[in-house]
C-alpha cells in the first residue's frame, strides 16, 4: 500500500477505530516508512497536546477543517489492508448476486409427480400452474358441491314420495280394514234381525195354533151341545 492511502487511516488508528488485522499491517507499515511514522507521530502529538487544554485556557477560536476523503478511496484503502483488490472485490459481488438469483430459482422451482412421471417447473411458470391448479381444483369442488346438491334434493323428493306412499298404503289398509269390519257388522245385524223374525214367526204360527186349537176346543165340546138340547126341550 503507498503512503497517501495509508494516510487516510492515521485518524483511525489513532482512536482505535480499525480492525485487529487492519490495525496491525498499519503498525507494520509505519515501522517501515519512515515517512509515516513521522506524520503519525505528529498527529498523535497533536492530539495529545490537544486533549491537555483546559476549557478555560481555551482563547483561542480554532477552525478544524475535516478533509473529505472520497468512500470508494477509503473503502478500496481498507481492502489494500487486508489483502482485496477491487477486481477481486466486483467478482465477489457477480458471484454473489449469481448465486442468489441461482438460489432463488431453486427455491421457486417445483417437482410434481403426476401420472406416473415427474413435471418441473421454474419461477413464474410454477407459480401460474399452481394457480391452474388452484383454479381447476375450485371448479372441481363447486361441482361437487353442486352434484351434492342435486344428490341431496333427489333423496329428500324419494323420501317424500316413500313417506307419502307409506301413508296411502296405511290409509288404504284401514280403510280395508273399517269395511271389512263393517261387511262383518252387518252380516251380524242381518243374522241376527233374521233370527228375531224367525223367533217371532215361530212365536206367532205356535199362537196361530193356540188360538185355533182353544177355538176348535170350544166350539166342538161334547155334551155342550146336548146339554143345551136338553135345556131347550123343557
Amino acid at each position: 500500500m503507498n503512503c497517501d492511502k495509508m494516510e487516510l487511516l492515521f485518524a483511525d488508528l489513532l482512536y482505535n477505530e480499525l480492525k485487529e488485522e487492519e490495525k496491525e499491517f498499519a503498525l507494520e507499515h509505519i515501522s517501515t516508512c519512515k515517512s509515516c511514522e513521522v506524520k503519525y507521530k505528529n498527529l498523535r502529538e497533536t492530539s495529545a497536546a490537544l486533549g491537555r487544554w483546559k476549557e478555560e485556557d481555551a482563547e483561542m477560536n480554532l477552525i478544524f477543517i475535516e478533509e473529505k476523503v472520497p468512500f470508494f478511496e477509503r473503502l478500496f484503502g481498507k481492502l489494500d489492508l487486508i489483502g482485496i483488490s477491487p477486481r477481486q472485490l466486483v467478482f465477489g459481488m457477480i458471484t454473489t448476486l449469481l448465486l442468489v438469483v441461482l438460489f432463488t430459482g431453486i427455491l421457486r422451482t417445483e417437482a410434481i409427480y403426476r401420472n406416473g412421471s415427474w413435471y418441473i417447473s421454474f419461477g413464474s411458470s410454477a407459480k401460474m400452474e399452481n394457480q391452474m391448479e388452484e383454479s381447476t381444483l375450485i371448479a372441481d369442488i363447486k361441482r361437487l358441491q353442486q352434484e351434492n346438491l342435486v344428490f341431496t334434493n333427489r333423496l329428500l323428493l324419494a323420501s317424500e314420495e316413500r313417506i307419502r306412499n307409506e301413508n296411502i298404503a296405511v290409509v288404504n289398509d284401514l280403510a280395508n280394514q273399517f269395511a271389512l269390519l263393517r261387511r262383518q257388522d252387518l252380516t251380524l245385524i242381518g243374522r241376527s234381525i233374521n233370527e228375531m223374525s224367525q223367533r217371532s214367526e215361530g212365536r206367532y204360527v205356535r199362537t196361530n195354533q193356540l188360538l185355533d186349537g182353544l177355538y176348535r176346543l170350544s166350539a166342538y165340546q161334547p155334551g155342550g151341545s146336548s146339554g143345551t138340547r136338553s135345556i131347550e126341550g123343557k
